[in-house]
């Protein structure tokens, strides 16, 4: 929902990793800060606001947006599970993802 259906098939796809200012371009984060003290104060600013709106109206602004996605989700949760265990487990899979793992492996080794 954040950055469009073909901006996510496409990250997907890609592998695609997000810088912080990319993140903040396309609407993933709502900020950018640069030091974790900057991070905690602007955390704390968005809870006191909040904070000063009743819990349950932010709840059911919360549901209205998101009740149709919940709902799509839910209802085939079934289907994707067996979809994504039948892709995952084929050998064709298999071989790629393992190594994709050895290459991060090897990436945070070099780190």
């Amino acid at each position: 929902n954040t950055i469009g259906q073909r901006q996510t098939e496409l990250a997907l796809m890609l592998g695609t990793l997000f810088s912080s200012q990319q993140a903040l371009s396309i609407g993933m984060v709502d900020q950018v800060v640069d030091s974790r003290e900057e991070c905690l104060a602007a955390a704390h600013k968005v809870v006191s606001q909040l904070s000063k709106i009743p819990s349950e109206a932010r709840h059911v602004s919360k549901m209205l947006m998101r009740q149709p996605t919940l709902d799509k989700l839910t209802s085939s949760k079934q289907e994707d599970i067996q979809f994504f265990s039948n892709f995952i487990t084929q050998p064709i899979i298999q071989k790629p993802m393992g190594m994709y793992l050895e290459a991060l492996k090897s990436k945070s080794k070099k780190k």
